[in-house]
Parts: C-alpha cells; sequence; structure tokens
C-alpha cells in the first residue's frame, strides 16, 4: 500500500468482506501464499471464497510461493 501510495495510486485501507484488494467495480483479488491455498483447499474454505468472489464480473486469485506440494 505504502509503495502504491508513493506513485500517487489511490489506496483506502477498509476491511473487506470478500477477498483481499478491490482493484475495481469488477475486479477483486484473493492472496494466498502456496501453503495457505493448498490449506484452504483441504479445509474447504477456499470453495466458499471463490463462491463469495462471484459478486465481482473478474476475480482473481493470486498464489505467491514455489511450494504448492
Amino acid at each position: 500500500a505504502k509503495a502504491l501510495s508513493r506513485k500517487n495510486v489511490k489506496v483506502d485501507k477498509t476491511r473487506l468482506e470478500v477477498a483481499d484488494f478491490v482493484l475495481s467495480d469488477t475486479v477483486a483479488v484473493e492472496r494466498k501464499t502456496a501453503e495457505d491455498f493448498v490449506d484452504s483447499i483441504i479445509s474447504n474454505r477456499l470453495f466458499e471464497q471463490l463462491n463469495d468472489l462471484t459478486e465481482y464480473d473478474d476475480p482473481l486469485i493470486l498464489i505467491e510461493g514455489r511450494d504448492i506440494y
């Protein structure tokens, strides 16, 4: 958020019910580490989160890391 603000990008910090970032009225991003992604699948939490993301026209999932297996 700080890096974006320094580049004159408007950043509003607020708690979201759906997604980790909202980029526009149609785009939301759910961000996960590789470990959290796997844990979310096992716990069934991922599928609930994906369903919630469908309120946006263009939902995205960002998976960070390499140790997915």
